[in-house]
């Protein structure tokens, strides 16, 4: 029988490297939140309020920061999903070709 063969070690890799990217976004994320806060100590003010809020606005549910972020779930998410089907039709066809050959 032949039959396509991926080696899903790469699959696994991809969803490794993109959960390791999304922790490196959050780490990030943390860190330039730190630093927006601390300029409080020198800034004050309407330009400081306003800088803030804009900022701020990036993190919110609907704002660009979020997005990119479940964007990067949704992609590692998916690549699981894809990984898990193909390998359980990859298990079903094999098992199914042992049945027509009579081999089980």
């Amino acid at each position: 029988m032949a039959y396509i063969k991926i080696n899903l070690n790469n699959y696994k890799e991809v969803v490794n490297n993109v959960n390791k990217y999304e922790e490196n976004i959050l780490e990030k994320k943390e860190k330039i939140n730190n630093i927006a806060s601390g300029l409080s100590i020198t800034w004050s003010g309407n330009d400081h309020t306003n800088f803030i809020n804009k900022w701020s606005e990036m993190f919110d549910k609907n704002g660009t920061f979020t997005a990119a972020t479940n964007s990067v779930k949704s992609y590692g998410s998916l690549v699981e999903e894809i990984l898990s089907k193909y390998k359980s039709a990859q298990d079903k066809s094999v098992e199914l070709s042992f049945k027509i050959n009579g081999n089980l």
